[in-house]
């Protein structure tokens, strides 16, 4: 796993959206592989736009299937955008999301759709995912604490100086296997 930048910063439902998207692509591979194109027909971008498509469709009924929905959505109140806005809240996923996969489940019309991409989004607060995995984190730390690799050599590989090396075991909480 490569270290946390930017994407650590979206909203944890735009996360959970982009994984469940890339899990698509990344089931998919062999039988989709994005190729490299020299060209820019519109059967070139149509086959690439219509694999996009499908990676959103996977992610949405993944994220939001249509039991879960059926259970927590009350028929009668599928005109009220500010109700559906809070079911994405509780499905944490962006009320715009919600609004397509529903849309396409026939459950609500364009209008409605509109109205839940004007709905703010209920933010739920949550760190940021920690950088590194806790396993590779601890052979890292049990590595420098044994001597099997210097801290400068780890900080230098990771493009960390040893004060950014010793915040990643402080984040696993991890006492810092070297002296700065």
């Amino acid at each position: 796993m490569l270290p946390c930048r930017q994407p650590c910063n979206e909203p944890l439902a735009r996360r959970y959206y982009d994984l469940a998207h890339e899990l698509f692509h990344a089931l998919t591979w062999d039988a989709m592989q994005p190729e490299h194109r020299e060209s820019n027909s519109l059967e070139d971008r149509a086959r690439g736009k219509r694999i996009e498509q499908l990676a959103n469709s996977f992610a949405a009924a993944l994220l939001m299937p249509t039991a879960a929905l059926s259970q927590l959505i009350d028929q009668r109140r599928t005109d009220d955008s500010a109700y559906l806005a809070d079911i994405a809240a509780q499905l944490r996923v962006a009320p715009s999301a919600l609004a397509w996969r529903l849309f396409n489940l026939r459950w609500i019309d364009k209008s409605m759709v509109e109205a839940l991409k004007a709905e703010r989004q209920r933010l739920a607060h949550s760190p940021a995912p920690k950088r590194f995995s806790p396993s590779f984190v601890g052979m890292l730390h049990r590595a420098i604490d044994h001597g099997q690799l210097s801290a400068r050599k780890a900080a230098k590989t990771m493009g960390m100086n040893l004060s950014q090396l010793a915040e990643l075991f402080a984040e696993h909480s991890m006492a810092s296997p070297f002296e700065l």
